[in-house]
């Protein structure tokens, strides 16, 4: 009961301005505590593992009672923070293909860049050593343009099985090849940076061009 006490305090701290459809893992909480004395004897040791719960249920709810991965996340919540969450936090620790690096994201900040750290889709260094980004952007530019405009069956789609296989295998070649051609150009009155890149689809090598801001904001990407 003691612990129960203790956890219900804590939650009802950190409900202080919360918004009713934010709530349902409180309920969840509650009921887990209810079931298990091993469960809430664990969250009652650190009020950071009711913080790495909350987080867990809002982004995975399948692991949020994983006792494990609430005690990674607990001893981990400023990077995750900093990384704009658990799922990113995640990808770039995974020893994979590192689309979300933390450092190239503080080296972006130091740089004065302007981005949306919650809306990338990878960032990565070109063979300059220039720190190249995807967001999610709009329409007319970033991972939505190249969506709404190209990813059709005669462009990226005739090369491309999904939308996730075309992230992972511009990010590679940025960050592994050396472009075939770099030039400075002006769009709309401001200089920009096209690039051409040869890649590997499909079993046969196909060129693609590159437009990129002169912030390393990734603008387009289709093939010619």
């Amino acid at each position: 009961m003691k612990w129960k006490i203790q956890i219900l305090a804590t939650v009802c701290l950190l409900s202080i301005n919360m918004a009713f459809s934010q709530c349902s893992w409180k309920i969840d909480l509650n009921n887990e505590i209810d079931k298990s004395e091993t469960f809430t004897r664990f969250i009652s040791e650190n009020d950071n593992r009711i913080l790495a719960y909350k987080l867990l249920y809002l982004e995975e709810k399948a692991l949020a009672t994983n006792l494990d991965e609430l005690s990674l996340v607990s001893n981990n919540l400023d990077e995750i923070q900093r990384a704009g969450g658990y799922k990113k936090w995640k990808l770039a620790n995974s020893g994979g293909s590192k689309l979300i690096d933390l450092e190239i994201i503080n080296e972006l900040k130091d740089l004065g860049i302007k981005f949306t750290e919650a809306d990338l889709k990878f960032l990565a260094k070109d063979y300059d050593k220039k720190i190249l980004f995807l967001e999610k952007g709009n329409s007319n530019a970033g991972f939505m343009h190249l969506i709404e405009r190209h990813w059709n069956p005669k462009e990226l789609m005739k090369y491309f099985d999904t939308q996730e296989e075309l992230v992972e295998k511009l990010f590679t070649a940025i960050k592994n090849d050396k472009y075939l051609t770099k030039q400075v150009v002006m769009k709309n009155g401001r200089e920009a940076l096209e690039y051409t890149y040869k890649l590997l689809v499909k079993g046969k090598e196909k060129i693609f061009k590159l437009g990129v801001g002169s912030n390393g904001f990734i603008v387009t990407f289709y093939p010619i």
